[in-house]
């Protein structure tokens, strides 16, 4: 069963932790998730100041600067990884570094679709994450085309990591999609993707190792 780790993270005081024993520790923590064989994927993503959203409303496409909603607290990166159950996902998020310090969301996902794709990376991905009546509510639902790497659904299905019980996850992503590109390629995706009433917020990756 695959879990999708959200890491949660409030910039600012983030900044004054974020110390070169944190960034060892998660980077030893990371490989040992490659080692033991239950690594799949993870990304930082930029932050919100250069994401974009893409709305359709009434039939029409809307496509905004900034965030789907303003918040302290933004989707700071993922991990997406294979383990038998839930309780060990949420051990293993317990044990993740950055969690002393931002909160983690473990979500229970079905259907991911991680498309092979021959040779290196390339230059620039964008993460989607659609929101609200967004036509990835589904697993079937992913968008044909050859850009998007990987499609994770999520659905209503959110569970909250009890690092810090005070936070609570405000509107979770129905989906998430790699695409490989940038924000220009993500946007078309988006906006056949998107359904009515729905949004899908565009965040450039920092590559994962970048």
């Amino acid at each position: 069963m695959q879990y999708l780790m959200l890491i949660q993270i409030d910039e600012v005081a983030f900044a004054a932790r974020q110390t070169a024993e944190l960034r060892a520790a998660q980077q030893a923590w990371t490989r040992g998730l490659v080692g033991e064989g239950v690594f799949v994927a993870a990304d930082r993503l930029r932050p919100p100041t250069t994401a974009r959203t893409v709305r359709r409303e009434s039939g029409r496409i809307m496509c905004t600067d900034g965030p789907f909603v303003e918040t302290k607290e933004h989707l700071g990166g993922y991990y997406l990884i294979d383990v038998p159950d839930e309780a060990e996902a949420r051990r293993r998020a317990a044990k993740m570094p950055v969690a002393a310090h931002c909160p983690v969301f473990v979500l229970p996902i079905e259907g991911a679709r991680l498309l092979a794709r021959e040779g290196d990376k390339p230059a620039e991905q964008t993460m989607l994450l659609f929101y609200g009546a967004a036509s990835g509510a589904a697993p079937s639902d992913a968008p044909a085309d050859r850009a998007v790497r990987a499609w994770v659904p999520i659905g209503d299905a959110v569970r909250r990591h009890p690092v810090t019980p005070a936070t609570v996850l405000g509107e979770a992503p129905r989906a998430v999609a790699l695409v490989d590109g940038g924000v220009d390629v993500a946007r078309a995706i988006a906006e056949k993707a998107v359904g009515e009433g729905g949004a899908a917020e565009l965040r450039p990756v920092v590559m994962f190792g970048g």
